[in-house]
């Protein structure tokens, strides 16, 4: 465990590189996504056990049927979808506890935290002079926009807010100050910087995560809220303005861009056809890039995402099981609007904490229809 602890580490630390060496995102990515998940992945397989189920045992084999495309001359992106979704599940079934998942993950997330919070410091400060050269952000990383910020704050948020609630849960709600200022200056750099680079989704998103983590101190933060929105409400406004865009012509278009429909139709019909090359034909979610990346077997995911919506009801409390569906739905958001490898996995890793130990006792509760 030792191992994948410092692998996970490894992952986490390569998105951060990008943000001061900026012309290595491209090549650090497919490192990412081909070779440190691919470790992590072979070091979580159990090899000796004949009980495993054939959910397990199916989920292998998907994820070396990607690697043998892969090697054959397919799009590297199958295998990395593909191992997103499939990694949490697999690392999952060797712990037996929550506090396992605690101290297996949380500690690497911690540190890396702290280095993403430095990093996005280094990396504004080098374009604070620059924000109006959309040019250049659109192709900051070269293959990717400064939008990339964004998404990695928001990858990063969502996983310290996961483990965060499970160690309040295993802890009886008794943290350390360091572990909750380290998830609140995460928040707010993530909030900062989406609102910096104008990434509308992952801003509401992150928003809303912030006043999850920060839940109980909400009479101040309604205070603090109304006298912001008094003394700033015409800079507010202008904000807003300027982040819906120019080219929202209608409330339609705003919440579904019309180009994001047509690239994943594009997708989809050319999937159904088995007439496609995935790397030219990938839509602008990364959602139906998963679902449709390998199709037909790659549907198979839904089952996960329907099982965790299922498994919410079975928390620990009314309150935690409302916390863990708004995190959810706010992660297939980022999923739906979104294209890159992370927040798939940021997506399943959520799915895993929700459903874990979960199948017999929703099983049990389900009604008897025979």
């Amino acid at each position: 465990m030792k191992a994948i602890k410092l692998f996970f580490f490894v992952f986490l630390f390569i998105h951060i590189i990008p943000l001061i060496k900026r012309e290595l995102g491209q090549i650090l990515t497919v490192l990412n996504y081909s070779m440190v998940l691919s470790i992590i992945f072979f070091l979580s397989i159990k090899m000796k056990n004949a009980s495993l189920p054939i959910k397990y045992w199916g989920t292998v084999g998907l994820v070396f049927l990607a690697f043998v495309l892969y090697s054959l001359g397919a799009s590297g992106s199958i295998s990395g979808y593909i191992l997103c979704a499939s990694l949490p599940y697999i690392l999952f079934d060797r712990l037996s506890s929550k506090d396992e998942i605690v101290n297996l993950m949380f500690s690497p997330l911690k540190l890396a935290s702290v280095l993403l919070i430095l990093g996005g410091a280094v990396l504004f400060y080098n374009v604070k002079d620059q924000l109006t050269n959309f040019t250049l952000l659109g192709k900051f990383f070269i293959n990717s926009s400064i939008n990339y910020v964004s998404l990695i704050f928001y990858g990063f948020s969502m996983l310290y807010v996961i483990f965060y609630e499970v160690l309040k849960e295993r802890s009886g709600g008794k943290v350390s100050t360091l572990d909750f200022f380290i998830g609140f200056f995460l928040l707010c750099s993530g909030v900062f910087y989406s609102a910096l680079y104008l990434t509308r989704s992952t801003l509401i998103v992150l928003i809303v995560m912030l006043l999850i983590y920060i839940r109980e101190y909400r009479k101040i933060i309604l205070m603090l809220g109304l006298i912001g929105v008094i003394y700033s409400g015409a800079i507010l406004i202008d904000y807003f303005l300027v982040i819906i865009g120019p080219s929202a012509n209608n409330t339609k278009d705003l919440v579904v861009p019309s180009n994001r429909i047509e690239s994943m139709l594009f997708l989809i019909r050319s999937a159904v056809n088995f007439n496609y090359d995935f790397s030219k034909t990938m839509s602008n979610s990364s959602l139906i890039n998963l679902l449709f990346s390998l199709f037909p077997f790659t549907l198979v995911f839904i089952i996960d995402i329907l099982f965790a919506g299922i498994s919410i009801p079975f928390q620990r409390g009314i309150n935690k099981s409302i916390i863990y569906l708004i995190l959810l739905l706010l992660a297939l958001i980022v999923c739906y609007y979104q294209m890159d490898f992370f927040s798939i996995f940021v997506l399943f890793l959520l799915i895993q904490v929700i459903s874990f130990k979960k199948s017999i006792r929703v099983l049990k509760r389900l009604p008897n229809t025979a």
